[in-house]
């Protein structure tokens, strides 16, 4: 009986030190979780610790097409934030900055873009990603050439998106009537119209509208359809689907 409630007691000793070391093992686990969770920044908090006063500056919509066109010698190295002073849209002047990296490459998770009431509006903004701006009928276009996707997204004076032209492309399926036509004889090619068939040096902004032309890459032969030109009109808050204007021939 002795014998038997001795091994009792070791066991009981056995399973309590089992207990104690598995509950140890899983407090020291999620110990060290939080620990490590509390070491990471979030990047944005990164990229505003390093723009310093002598990085920021106020400029006007001018001076920041300067920049973005690649005169970037008054301005620092690395992230600057640029104030744009000169937005006014229905006579409310707008909060517009931008997070700027000035330098050939750039870490992915960064900061960097455009602002509207320190909101960021638009990702990216450096020499490689430009984001060129307009006021047309009180309201601030950014017209994003990048990537082969071009892109441009509207915002009024409420600082609310009004427009997306990739979301409204999206939502239209549009069918190219040229890319329509070249299909007769390239059963391969998308005929859908979609941003990363525009060419982005085609866009052409006036007060009331824009316009732009697809191009379907493949070799250009004198005469012969390349793409489409296309008109989107707006007033107030209303922005007209994409509509057909005419084929685009190549000329060289």
């Amino acid at each position: 009986m002795k014998g038997e409630k001795a091994r009792l007691i070791i066991i009981y000793i056995l399973i309590a030190v089992i207990i104690g070391l598995v509950g140890y093992l899983i407090y020291n686990f999620f110990m060290n979780t939080n620990d490590e969770n509390d070491d990471i920044t979030d990047p944005a908090a990164i990229t505003d610790s390093i723009i310093t006063e002598d990085c920021t500056f106020e400029v006007t919509s001018n001076d920041y097409s300067t920049i973005i066109n690649g005169q970037t010698s008054n301005i620092c190295g690395g992230f600057n934030k640029l104030v744009i002073n000169d937005i006014v849209l229905d006579g409310k002047n707008m909060d517009v900055s931008v997070i700027y990296y000035n330098g050939d490459s750039i870490n992915g998770n960064n900061n960097a873009g455009f602002y509207i009431d320190d909101k960021r509006v638009v990702k990216n903004a450096s020499k490689k990603f430009v984001n060129h701006i307009g006021v047309f009928d009180n309201k601030l276009f950014i017209f994003s050439p990048n990537d082969g996707k071009p892109n441009v997204v509207v915002y009024n004076s409420l600082g609310e998106r009004i427009y997306d032209l990739e979301t409204a492309l999206a939502q239209a399926k549009i069918s190219d009537p040229a890319f329509t036509e070249l299909a007769k004889t390239n059963t391969s090619l998308d005929t859908t119209l979609k941003n990363s068939s525009i060419n982005s040096a085609t866009f052409n902004f006036e007060p009331t509208g824009f316009t732009f032309s697809t191009d379907a890459k493949n070799e250009c032969k004198v005469g012969e359809i390349i793409g489409s030109t296309y008109s989107v009109a707006f007033s107030g808050n209303d922005f007209t689907l994409p509509q057909f204007v005419s084929y685009v021939n190549c000329n060289s």
